[in-house]
């Protein structure tokens, strides 16, 4: 029997549609890794700043005690040149040792705002990466939902087309059987129509003949039937005798 060709039309289209699918996930774990590269690459350009913000604070801290140290160091002659003692003396180490205080106060307090804004740099940008993939992945969801609708759109189509190629395959079976039978009965009955008598030969004849074109298309049709799905030696007689009649095969 022939092979049907949407069958082969079938399978052909969900190797399409899973070749489709590969290239689409090839392409999105592409673009997943080079996001997530960028991202890393952000946050480590981030981290790179953070010892910097370290160093300066130890940086000012120690330029601060080194003046608090010199200041310390000098009072006692600036209190001198100005002819102040005692309690005087003690009153500016006191505002000395304030203003020391206040300026590391206010270097710890820089520190940490740099700190802050560098681990909230840090947080934007893992967020804005996720939001990216996200979006990577949304747009490779939707075409991935369009390429299987699309295919279970050609794959209901070809269905179709199985059924009625079937349905004519089966009608055309139908036909040549309905033929190869018609023309065995015309064949059992013709020895009977040649006892009639002489007086009927003319129109016995012309019978015989419209019989005979009767014959010729059931043969025909029979012949092509068992060319198309015969075996062996009654497909191989078919095609000899279609191609005696001059129909190519």
């Amino acid at each position: 029997m022939a092979t049907n060709p949407y069958s082969i039309q079938t399978a052909a289209l969900e190797k399409m549609y899973n070749d489709q699918l590969q290239s689409y996930r090839d392409a999105q774990a592409a673009q997943e890794a080079q996001q997530q590269a960028q991202t890393q690459q952000t946050i480590n350009n981030l981290e790179a700043e953070r010892p910097k913000i370290n160093d300066q604070y130890k940086s000012s801290a120690a330029q601060a005690y080194v003046n608090k140290m010199i200041q310390q160091r000098d009072l006692p002659q600036r209190m001198a040149a100005l002819g102040l003692t005692g309690g005087a003396s003690e009153t500016s180490q006191l505002k000395l040792n304030t203003m020391y205080g206040n300026n590391m106060n206010d270097l710890t307090k820089q520190r940490d705002s740099s700190t802050n804004d560098m681990n909230l740099r840090i947080a934007n940008a893992r967020a804005e990466g996720d939001n990216a993939l996200g979006t990577i992945r949304n747009n490779f969801a939707l075409q991935m939902a369009q390429a299987q609708a699309e295919y279970n759109e050609r794959l209901a189509e070809a269905e179709l087309q199985r059924q009625i190629w079937e349905a004519e395959q089966e009608a055309e079976r139908q036909r040549a059987a309905a033929a190869a039978a018609a023309a065995r009965s015309r064949s059992s009955s013709s020895s009977g129509s040649k006892k009639s008598s002489g007086n009927n030969n003319s129109a016995s004849s012309g019978t015989a003949t419209k019989n005979d074109q009767y014959t010729y298309k059931e043969q025909y049709d029979y012949d092509m039937y068992l060319a198309k799905h015969g075996s062996g030696k009654a497909q191989a007689g078919a095609i000899e005798r279609l191609r005696k009649a001059g129909v190519s095969i």
